[in-house]
């Protein structure tokens, strides 16, 4: 039984990311996302319960659009990790949406 109790969006191509813990960056990709979290892929495996910094590059042709929000480890999974944000992303969630349909519309 599906226990999420939000939309999450499968990514069909690879939207780059980055998690800062303290002063230590990984780079990696978001696999989906949804208003609570969402599936960072990265080779580095990430600490359960480690807050961090994200960044979330949704444009491959514009890497000055950053989506930017902050979580916690929750999940480790093979390469990858789930976050759950802070608080739930609401504007995050609905920019990334437009950022997303105005791209498939060009």
């Amino acid at each position: 039984m599906e226990k999420r109790q939000f939309t999450r969006i499968e990514l069909t191509t690879s939207v780059r990311s980055t998690v800062c813990i303290g002063n230590i960056t990984f780079n990696g990709f978001v696999d989906n996302l949804s208003i609570k979290g969402m599936m960072f892929k990265s080779s580095y495996q990430i600490p359960l319960n480690e807050i961090m910094s994200i960044t979330i590059f949704p444009s491959e042709d514009n890497s000055d659009i950053q989506l930017k929000t902050e979580g916690k480890a929750v999940r480790n999974v093979n390469a990858g990790v789930g976050v759950c944000f802070n608080k739930p992303e609401h504007d995050l969630f609905e920019k990334f949406i437009k950022i997303a349909l105005l791209k498939m519309s060009i």
